[in-house]
Formats: structure tokens, C-alpha cells, sequence
């Protein structure tokens, strides 16, 4: 087996995207959560002195950063975001030139994700390390097996594969130990969430990797298979069921239709009555298939009556989901029986008789498509199985184009990618769930095989072997540490004793192995909880203690900040004060001017007044004084006493007039 090594750079980035998207809200599209590593990126550059470059420069760099390959158009339009928020800071530094993508950067600093990613390296080291000791504690060479973080990645890959037109090379049995690793490790909740990072962050990438095509408005169909139906009613995995309704409300969100051919219903009908007849006798397929409809029942506490009750049902319990039913499909019947899917499906080893129900499906979805498509929302229609493409594409693969089916776990991954607004909680907690199951489930044998062996036991060993022993040769068919069924079923036929003494044998042989097994399997579990519970602690511890320095910080500067600003308040008072008094001088100086005007008014009208009083007495007096002086004139006065009259009057009066003019208290120039 060859080794596969995933580039550490890349895990860390699929961790780092897991946590921008957890830690981000109002994402409109997936061109947003790849905007802080084109950040780091710039900054890195800008820190090695690189000023001015064109978009293979920022390309490269965050190749070697981050070991993705970024579509040029999403780098450009990120940049061009970048620097328009640089830019509205005030700065000029960053320039995006339209035409080319080349750029000047002056200087650029981001540094907000570095603890971050240091913490995720710590965590992605500690992970590696704990299923390197997975690996010894259950045998397994670590030189021989994949790494976890590639069987994390298929999903990714299995995406790419399919808008890329590649068959998806089937490694189930490959990423076994790597499934039953993870599976294991649910309950060490520190390395379970490392871990969905890792997956959730390697979904997000492939939005990098897969041309959806616009969308135009485009009112997609999808056609269910039975194993959707089966999923749906909750006959299958939990992770099944909630992959399955999480596609049914998302397409009636968007307004997509999801049909059913009639053949699917009767082809679901009569897997539930055959499930149902031989309800009590597949003890096998129950113990083993964890997927399987046995399984579902036990743990929905079904028998035998609900599954044909589920049956009856089936046409009125689709169509409440909102599922419409294509009735007649005899034209698409006929073209499918002479089709070359048909051909190819029919040679099948998984359900050859289900070939032509399945080539009735590619039939139909061919002509609502009448053309081929090379992108999801070119494609009118879709068939949605977990059918492998491989099987009727083999001879197709010279034209460029998508096939007609599509699995439910690739279809919720390009619903969600496409859509990010619309919201599935746990997305990557149930995506790597059924991961897992989906491997562990494929691996194992061929049903067909597994269903002989079960008649076998059923025909040969019924009451000749205990119900343990049978027991532990299913548990040795899951764990696959029994693989050559075929041998088994064909000594069954030649020989019944030889049969039942292997399965005696294996049963013995598995009981010895069993408990030392459990032990090692709790043992390393522990070991490896303990661990995380250790170094999670640890690190809680050093967030605590670095937040309870930040508080004090904090608190200082908060005193310090309190300290200026009672200082602060005491000089605004103090300024309030003299303004105050400056604004009670200006008061009394508007007042002071108010009165000195007011006294120069009054003055003045004081002596305009004195003035008049005085024009008034002196024309009073002088007027007494020329008619006594008449008077006296005409009374016989001789000239000597008339002049002496005159004179001496007039020297009393001049002295009046003269006192009346010169007197300070009198101004004349009103």
C-alpha cells in the first residue's frame, strides 16, 4: 500500500477556514472566507520587502502558505476588496491596477490569525501523533497506512472528481482502519473537533476546485432513488436520514422540484416486502450492515407488520414531503432496455436486478437535459443514487461532460457551497459521520455473498452452533478480519459438518482474540482521552491566565484612563471657572460702556436743556428790561438817569450771560 502524505500547509489551512467560517457571520459567498489568507499573504510579502508585483506573485506565495491554487478571477476580485478597505482608511498605499491585477503595496501588516494557526500546527501534531499510536496499539504498521487527513479529504476529492469527469477510484477498503480510527475517538471530544475541522475546512477548498456554472434562476429537478426513499423514511443510517431532509428543505427553499419515477416506488415497495417476509432470518446482515434497514428497525423498535405498513404507504407519505410522482415512464422504459447504460449497469455485481430501474432514471434525466452539460446548474435535471458513475460512463469518457447522477452527499456539499446562506447545522459533524459509515458500510462484502452465507447458517448451523458463535463470525465480517466468504459458502455446499466446524473455529479463534482486543482498544482510547484532557487543560489554563493579565491590563488602563480623566474634569472646571469670570468681565464692561453712554446722553441732554433755560432767561429778562426802560422812558425820565438805567442793569446781566457760558457744569457741543 502506498503511503499517502497530505501537505501539512494544506491541513492547517483546512483548519484555518474551518474556524474563519465558524467564527464569521453575514457570509454572503465563499470568496469571503478566503480574503484573510490573501491578508497573510500580502503581509508576509510585505514583510520580506516585496512592494509591487502582478497576481502570479500573490498566487505563488500563497501556494507555498497554504497549498491551494486559487483561481485567478476570485484573487483579483480579493484583492481588489483589500485594497478598497485599505484604502478607505485614508491610505493610498495599496493600489490594484484593473486591467492586469498588478499592484503597489507600500507597507500592509495583518497579523489577527497567527496565534491561531499556531495552535491549530499544536493540534494537527497532537492528532497525528495519537493515531500513529492507534495504529501500533492495534498492529498496523504506520509506514503502511494512509493518513488520517487523507481519508478526511475525500469527500473534496470526491467533489472534484465529479465536476472533473474522473471516475472516483473507489478506496473504501483502503481508508478502513482510518474510518474505525475516527470512529473510535467520538468520545475524546478535543481530537473528534480537530478533526471535523480538518473535514469542514477540505469541504470549503473544493469551492477553489468546482465550476458551478451561473445560476440563472434555474429551476432544477432531481429524481430519487430508492435508496433516498429508504434514507428518508429513516430506514437507513441517522446520518443518511438527515443528509436526505436536509437536501428535500433546502430544494424547497430554492424552489426545485424533486420527483420519483413510478418504478422507484415499486421497486421500494418490494425491497421493504422482501426485508419484511425475511424479517427473523437475516441475522448477518442485521449484525453486520450498520446502514442496513435490519439495523434501522431495531433501533426504531419496527417489526415486520410497520415495514409492510411503511410500504402500503409509501405514494401517500411521499407525496405529504412534497414529492411528485412521474406515473408513466413506459417511453423512457423502452429507450432504457436497448440503452447503453443498460448494457453496462446489467453487468454489475451490486443489484444487477435494479439495472434497468436505474437506466429508466439516466434515460429520463438525458432528455429533460437534450444536451450535455459541464455544470451543476446547466443541468436541468439529476439522479440522485448512490450508484458509482463509473458504471455507464466508461465508454463517455472522451466528451467533457457531467453524468447524470449525483450522490446525496456530493448534492448537500453543492447545495450548501453554492448557497452559504443557507444554514445546516452541523454540517461537518454529520459529514464526517457518514464518512465514516459510508467506508466502514462499502467495505463490506459483496451482499450477495453475505446473503448466502446467511442461508447457509440458517440452512446448515441452525441449533448446531451457539448464537455467540455467530455473533463473532459476523463481528469478524465487519471488522473484516474475515473476508474469503466465497470459500466458506462453498464448503457449506460440498460439506455442512466441514461448515459448521469452521465457523466453530473461527468463532473460537475470534473469542480468544476478542478481550485482548477490548482491552487494547479501551486502553489506547483512555491513554489518548487523557491526553487531549491534559493538554486542553493546559491550554485553557494559559487562555486563563493570559485573559486575567489582559483584564489587569485592562483595569489599569481603565484607572489610568479614569485618573485622566477626573484631571480632565478638574481642568474643564477650572477652565469653566475662568471662562465664566471672563464672561462676567465682559458683562460688566458691556455695562460699565452701557452707563459711561448713557451719562454722556444724559449730559448731553443736561445741557441742551441748561442752554434752552438759559436762551429763554436771558430773552425774559431782556425783554423786562427794554419795557421797564420804556416804561421809565415814557414816565419823563431825563437822558442822565435813563443812561444811568441802561448801564447798570446791563453790567448784572452781562455777568449772568457770562456765568451761564463759562460754567463747567454746562457743555455746549451737544
Amino acid at each position: 500500500i502506498k503511503k499517502l502524505n497530505m501537505d501539512k500547509n494544506r491541513i492547517v489551512t483546512y483548519s484555518l477556514l474551518a474556524h474563519i467560517n465558524n467564527n464569521s457571520s453575514g457570509i454572503k459567498d465563499f470568496n469571503d472566507i478566503f480574503i484573510p489568507l490573501v491578508k497573510r499573504t500580502l503581509s508576509k510579502m510585505c514583510n520580506k520587502g516585496v512592494t509591487k508585483g502582478i497576481l502570479l506573485d500573490v498566487k505563488m506565495e500563497m501556494g507555498k502558505l497554504y497549498s491551494l491554487d486559487m483561481p485567478f478571477p476570485l484573487l483579483k476580485k480579493n484583492l481588489h476588496k483589500i485594497a478598497d478597505e485599505f484604502n478607505s482608511l485614508g491610505n493610498k498605499d495599496f493600489q490594484v491596477f484593473r486591467n492586469d491585477g498588478s499592484f503597489i503595496l507600500n507597507k500592509y501588516l495583518f497579523l489577527e490569525y497567527e496565534t491561531i494557526i499556531n495552535q491549530q500546527e499544536a493540534d494537527i501534531e497532537a492528532a497525528t501523533l495519537s493515531y500513529e499510536k492507534y495504529l501500533e496499539a492495534n498492529g498496523y504498521k504506520t509506514s503502511e497506512q494512509p493518513s488520517i487527513f487523507d481519508f478526511l479529504d475525500k469527500h473534496r476529492l470526491s467533489l472534484s472528481n465529479f465536476f472533473a469527469n474522473k471516475t472516483d477510484i473507489s478506496l473504501d477498503n483502503l481508508y478502513l482502519v482510518q474510518a474505525n480510527f475516527i470512529n473510535d475517538m467520538k468520545g475524546v471530544k478535543g481530537l473528534f473537533d480537530i478533526l471535523k475541522r480538518i473535514y469542514f475546512g477540505s469541504i470549503i477548498t473544493s469551492y477553489l476546485e468546482v465550476d458551478f456554472g451561473p445560476d440563472n434562476n434555474n429551476k432544477l429537478e432531481f429524481i430519487l432513488d430508492t435508496t433516498f426513499i429508504i434514507s428518508l423514511l429513516e430506514l437507513h443510517s441517522i446520518e443518511a436520514t438527515h443528509t436526505c431532509k436536509k437536501i428535500l428543505e433546502i430544494c424547497k427553499r430554492l424552489d426545485y422540484k424533486m420527483s420519483v419515477l413510478y418504478d422507484t416506488i415499486q421497486e421500494t415497495q418490494g425491497l421493504l416486502n422482501r426485508t419484511a417476509e425475511n424479517f427473523s432470518k437475516n441475522f448477518l446482515c442485521q449484525r453486520v450492515d450498520s446502514n442496513g434497514i435490519y439495523n434501522a428497525c431495531e433501533r426504531l423498535g419496527l417489526n415486520k407488520t410497520d415495514l409492510e405498513r411503511i410500504a402500503g404507504n409509501l405514494e401517500k407519505t411521499l407525496s405529504e414531503y412534497g414529492i411528485l410522482l412521474i406515473s408513466n415512464t413506459e417511453k423512457y422504459k423502452q429507450i432504457a432496455r436497448f440503452s447503453h447504460a443498460y448494457d453496462i449497469l446489467k453487468r454489475r455485481k451490486s443489484n444487477p436486478d435494479g439495472a434497468l430501474h436505474d437506466a429508466i432514471a439516466i434515460t429520463y434525466v438525458k432528455e429533460k437535459r437534450d444536451k450535455k452539460v459541464k455544470s451543476f446548474y446547466e443541468a436541468k435535471c439529476w439522479f440522485v443514487t448512490d450508484m458509482k458513475n463509473e458504471f455507464y460512463e466508461k465508454s463517455e469518457k472522451k466528451e467533457v461532460s457531467l453524468s447524470e447522477s449525483i450522490r446525496a452527499d456530493e448534492l448537500v456539499n453543492i447545495l450548501w457551497l453554492s448557497n452559504p446562506k443557507v444554514k445546516i447545522p452541523n454540517i461537518n459533524e454529520l459529514g464526517l459521520t457518514r464518512l465514516v459509515a459510508n467506508t466502514i458500510n462499502d467495505s463490506l462484502p459483496n451482499p450477495r455473498v453475505l446473503k448466502e452465507l446467511d442461508d447457509n447458517i440458517q440452512k446448515y448451523a441452525f441449533g448446531k452452533i451457539e448464537a455467540s458463535d455467530c455473533v463473532r463470525v459476523a463481528n469478524m465480517i465487519a471488522n473484516r478480519t474475515l473476508t474469503n466468504l466465497e470459500q466458506l459458502n462453498r464448503t457449506a455446499n460440498a460439506n455442512k459438518d466441514d461448515f459448521i466446524l469452521q465457523l466453530k473455529d473461527l468463532s473460537a479463534r475470534a473469542k480468544q482474540d476478542e478481550a485482548k482486543k477490548i482491552k487494547i482498544k479501551n486502553e489506547i482510547i483512555e491513554t489518548i482521552y487523557q491526553e487531549f484532557e491534559q493538554r486542553f487543560s493546559k491550554r485553557n489554563d494559559e487562555l486563563k491566565n493570559k485573559y486575567e493579565q489582559e483584564l489587569i491590563e485592562a483595569k489599569y488602563s481603565i484607572n489610568a484612563a479614569k485618573d485622566y480623566q477626573i484631571n480632565a474634569n478638574e481642568i474643564a472646571k477650572n477652565n469653566d471657572v475662568v471662562s465664566e469670570r471672563k464672561k462676567r468681565i465682559e458683562l460688566l464692561s458691556r455695562q460699565l460702556l452701557m452707563l459711561k453712554n448713557s451719562k454722556s446722553s444724559c449730559e448731553r441732554r443736561a445741557s441742551r436743556y441748561s442752554i434752552h433755560c438759559i436762551i429763554i432767561m436771558t430773552i425774559f429778562l431782556v425783554t423786562i428790561y427794554l419795557a421797564l426802560g420804556y416804561f421809565l422812558y415814557k414816565s419823563n425820565w431825563d437822558k442822565i438817569q435813563w443812561k444811568i438805567y441802561y448801564l447798570g442793569s446791563l453790567i448784572p446781566l452781562g455777568g449772568f450771560l457770562l456765568t451761564a457760558f463759562f460754567n463747567e457744569e454746562i457743555k455746549f457741543n451737544p
